[in-house]
């Protein structure tokens, strides 16, 4: 759907530029978007469509709600992380990056909802309802 983007990040690497942030969460978009299930739970959880979604795939939004979806997934990080080999240090500190601030735990979706058209990403430290 999105294409290959190529990441160089590997397992030893500690500290990522946000151009490889952004490429990290677009590897896990082309994850989630190769199984369907993960795609729905995804476009679920963060109150899109396929073609919210299609229509600016590289918002800064978009982005950390993939990565908070990777990251709220346990399963689905410990897939993704194995799958693209790096480290799960690395796409916490993507998620940082992409969202410029602290990786929040959980988002309501009206919150999500509400970031997607306005095309922004929560602000760092947002507390997430459980």
């Amino acid at each position: 759907m999105f294409g290959t983007i190529p990441v160089s990040v590997k397992r030893s690497d500690r500290r990522l530029s946000i151009d490889h942030s952004r490429a990290v969460a677009l590897r896990a978009l082309g994850f989630i978007s190769g199984d369907r299930s993960y795609l729905e739970r995804f476009l679920s959880s963060a109150c899109m469509t396929h073609t919210d979604l299609c229509k600016r795939p590289t918002s800064p939004a978009h982005l950390a709600a993939i990565l908070d979806f990777i990251i709220d997934n346990e399963l689905v990080l410990l897939r993704f992380a194995r799958t693209v080999d790096i480290s799960l240090e690395t796409v916490y500190e993507a998620r940082r990056l992409v969202g410029h601030g602290s990786v929040p735990a959980r988002v309501e979706p009206t919150v999500w909802r509400t970031l997607a058209k306005n095309g922004t990403s929560p602000a760092p430290g947002a507390d997430r309802a459980s």
